[in-house]
């Protein structure tokens, strides 16, 4: 009976033990993943700041281009002025895409860092469990009398005079 019970605490802790692990790399994958998509995000946003600053640019050409057919100064004047304010919000809508590519990349990076603790929060929950089952199930294999010591089998034995009495307390 001893044996079954001992063989079960193992199994149970190691159980316990492999759940944890498995628990570990679950986590792992998801902190892999957020990390993709984090800097995938990141990626897409940077690519938005490079087309406003490509659409920036046809914008200035096109300014300069229909001034210059009118006989105008292209870089003078209110035409100078349609330039430098298209250029500045070219600029500004970089500027918030790249802003935005960072903390998207800052953001998948925290939250990997986050399944990552929780993958070592949880192998540590299973390698506590398997101890304290390991632990239990020998305290109580001590209570039920252990394994035999000194000669005496630390069963009961009604008729011995041990000092243990019998059943009935005399």
């Amino acid at each position: 009976m001893e044996a079954v019970a001992i063989g079960s605490a193992v199994i149970g802790a190691f159980g316990d033990y492999k759940a944890g692990k498995a628990q570990q790399a679950m986590y792992r994958s998801q902190a892999a993943w957020s990390a993709i998509q984090g800097e995938t995000d990141a990626l897409n946003y940077e690519q938005q700041g490079v087309n406003a600053l490509k659409k920036t640019l046809r914008t200035i050409s096109t300014i300069t281009a229909r001034a210059a057919a009118g006989n105008i100064n292209p870089w003078a004047g209110s035409t100078g002025n349609l330039q430098d304010s298209v250029l500045n919000e070219g600029y500004i809508d970089f500027g918030i895409n790249i802003s935005s590519a960072n903390m998207r990349r800052k953001g998948g990076e925290f939250q990997a860092n986050v399944y990552n603790a929780a993958g070592k929060s949880a192998y540590q929950r299973g390698v506590f469990g398997a101890v304290t089952k390991l632990g239990t199930a020998a305290a109580s294999y001590g209570d039920i009398g252990g394994p035999p010591s000194g000669g005496s089998s630390g069963y009961f034995n009604p008729n011995s005079s041990g000092g243990q009495g019998n059943i009935f307390g005399y």
